[in-house]
């Protein structure tokens, strides 16, 4: 209810934003959680009373209990900003029913184009693609997510409740460490190219594995910095 108040408050009767409340209010039992993270974010409440032709991926009440006992939970509680950025990377631009995910991946644009995490024309992307019986969602740092209630529509587009919080892409170099390719990120780190290449856009890294560095080994020790 408070939820539906505060829609009523920021946009008035728009009516695919009401519909939008119905829909989550009908599945409270999953989705209080994200109800009560979208009341404390009004400004986003605004852009998706007035969007159509979306798709909302709303993460369950277990999965954002078990993003804020994570470390990147804690510090989005106390990063705004973080939360608006995680909360539109859930948001895909353009409105795709279950019946639209294939076997075959498909890269889909999302609503967060916001640089300081977005360093890719048109925003971050996720995957989607069909394995066995259900769809998956593959988010930054190939972070899996799985959808356990898809198509439930409403008047802008239409939402499936997913078991975990996607994850937003980190930085090239910090991508690299999390891969645990710590021969690459000595490298970058070397060569002082750490900042270029996180500044880069829209770039495609073709990453050696530290076997690949290890093999050449004794030529790397003999070449300069440049």
């Amino acid at each position: 209810m408070q939820f539906k108040k505060l829609l009523s408050l920021t946009i008035g009767a728009v009516a695919s934003a009401q519909n939008l409340a119905e829909v989550l209010a009908s599945q409270n039992s999953s989705l209080s959680a994200l109800t009560s993270l979208l009341a404390a974010n009004p400004s986003l409440v605004l852009a998706l009373g007035s969007a159509s032709n979306i798709t909302i991926l709303a993460p369950n009440n277990e999965a954002l209990a078990t993003f804020l006992n994570s470390s990147t939970g804690e510090a989005a509680a106390t990063n705004p900003g973080l939360v608006t950025a995680l909360l539109t990377y859930h948001v895909l631009n353009g409105s795709y029913p279950a019946s639209a995910f294939t076997n075959t991946s498909q890269f889909l644009p999302t609503l967060l184009t916001n640089t300081t995490y977005a360093n890719v024309t048109g925003g971050q992307r996720v995957e989607a693609r069909l394995n066995g019986s259900s769809v998956e969602i593959l988010s930054g740092l190939l972070a899996k997510s799985i959808v356990v209630t898809a198509d439930l529509n409403f008047t802008g587009g239409v939402l499936h409740i997913i078991d975990t919080v996607l994850t937003i892409p980190e930085s090239d170099a910090a991508t690299a460490a999390a891969a645990n390719l710590p021969a690459l990120t000595g490298a970058l780190t070397q060569a002082n190219l750490v900042s270029i290449v996180d500044s880069l856009h829209d770039v495609t890294i073709f990453a050696p594995s530290n076997a690949a560095f290890q093999a050449i080994g004794s030529t790397v020790g003999t070449l300069s910095t440049a």
